[in-house]
């Protein structure tokens, strides 16, 4: 075991202020690390600022119908420079994680070990137009119309619940639907919430193929109404 004291050398060097943000630039080579950039000085705030949204709003997931917010590992690990769960929600919300008029529970995800050697994030590094981060933002929507967001959330939620199917089976139906209309935020939410509520891997992706066997037999059914064309057309 290591000295449990702090040596002369971290007292001559410790910093006055903690700033958080540095969380967020430290890399191990683990997937749930933060991504590796490049800091320059002249830019050091602008950009511990972006690396702090970029990791927050792709690692935490904000369920606005059960008032929960997951967030990094890392936060609990160092919950004293992050000044407690209450200043995290701050945080959080600073960052457009979660709604700022919202006070949810939090929750914090297991960290991914696996080795991860190609994190790497830039400010020059184009944008896609589906962002994973976006899902997280899902919640955000209610600050442009809060009245209809707020009854569309408690319907939302009502649809979910143990019903005559249950909140497991409606999970794998969403599964199965989020790939037939495409929607990759639906996917990665419902990819997690199957697999989290005990579904297997066969299982998940045997839905998929109901999916694709509806979506392919909805196209090829509408072959009639082409043949139905030709043989007009040829009469």
């Amino acid at each position: 075991m290591g000295d449990l004291f702090s040596s002369a050398f971290e007292k001559r060097f410790r910093v006055d202020t903690l700033d958080f943000r540095i969380h967020f630039a430290l890399n191990c080579g683990a997937k749930s690390c933060p991504a590796i950039d490049f800091y320059e000085p002249a830019r050091i705030d602008k950009q511990l600022n972006n690396a702090i949204k970029n990791y927050l709003n792709a690692e935490c997931k904000f369920y606005p119908t059960k008032n929960i917010v997951y967030v990094p590992a890392l936060m609990s690990w160092f919950r004293h420079d992050f000044g407690g769960k209450k200043n995290m929600l701050v945080i959080l919300k600073k960052y457009d994680v979660i709604p700022r008029y919202s006070n949810p529970a939090i929750h914090f995800e297991k960290y991914d070990w696996t080795l991860f050697l190609n994190n790497f994030k830039s400010e020059t590094m184009a944008d896609h137009y589906y962002n994973a981060e976006d899902l997280g933002k899902f919640g955000s929507i209610a600050q442009f119309q809060k009245p209809m967001a707020d009854k569309f959330f408690d319907y939302y939620g009502e649809v979910f619940k143990d019903g005559e199917l249950t909140a497991k089976e409606k999970s794998l139906i969403a599964l199965a639907v989020a790939h037939a209309v495409q929607c990759p935020y639906c996917i990665d939410a419902y990819s997690s919430d199957a697999y989290e509520k005990g579904f297997s891997e066969a299982q998940m992706m045997e839905a998929v193929h109901v999916a694709s066997a509806i979506k392919g037999g909805a196209v090829v059914v509408h072959g009639v109404q082409m043949m139905n064309k030709v043989k007009e057309i040829g009469m």
